[in-house]
């Protein structure tokens, strides 16, 4: 991801992982939204399609229908984002359900960090804790395929587990950092 980051051009990243796919008006959609309301941040919503070998207690596990935890289109900073989300009920964070303003990214100099599992939550954090303006937009933009031992199914080992506990501690960081602003 810190490769595409860098070869980057458009005023806007949008990540897509290769066996998944966005529905066909994703980019102008959410162009004419961040544009309309100078946002540099807007996450939104997945559809999750099995892999057939996957059962529907896993589909409910990587649901990303976020449309009871935060209001449709509704402004805010980063922080309060945060603040707001995590008081419903946790985070669900995907690098591929975020819609950033380059400039935002590298004025603040956010990237992925190297090597980690899970690596995405260290990214939205980092965005949230610097975006003066973001939003959400309820729509089911991204169209995520979950296959039997990927990234996000595959047998845990004490690796994830490390790079776990490694965010969560940027997270308490982070978050306490918002508390104090």
């Amino acid at each position: 991801r810190n490769e595409g980051l860098k070869l980057a051009s458009g005023k806007y990243i949008l990540f897509l992982d290769a066996d998944d796919y966005i529905s066909p008006d994703t980019c102008e959609k959410l162009f004419n939204q961040a544009e309309k309301d100078e946002l540099d941040f807007v996450t939104f919503d997945a559809e999750t399609i099995l892999d057939s070998e996957l059962d529907e207690k896993t589909m409910q596990y990587f649901s990303y229908d976020r449309s009871q935890i935060i209001s449709d289109r509704n402004y805010m900073s980063g922080k309060d984002f945060i603040r707001k989300y995590r008081e419903k009920g946790g985070i669900k964070v995907n690098a591929c359900l975020s819609f950033v303003n380059r400039d935002f990214l590298e004025k603040n100099n956010i990237d992925f960090p190297e090597g980690l599992f899970y690596e995405d939550n260290v990214f939205f954090l980092q965005c949230m804790m610097y975006a003066k303006k973001t939003s959400y937009n309820s729509n089911k933009f991204y169209k995520r395929r979950l296959r039997k031992n990927s990234i996000m199914t595959q047998t845990v080992t004490p690796k994830h587990l490390l790079d776990v506990y490694y965010i969560d501690l940027k997270y308490i960081i982070y978050y306490m950092s918002a508390g104090s602003n």
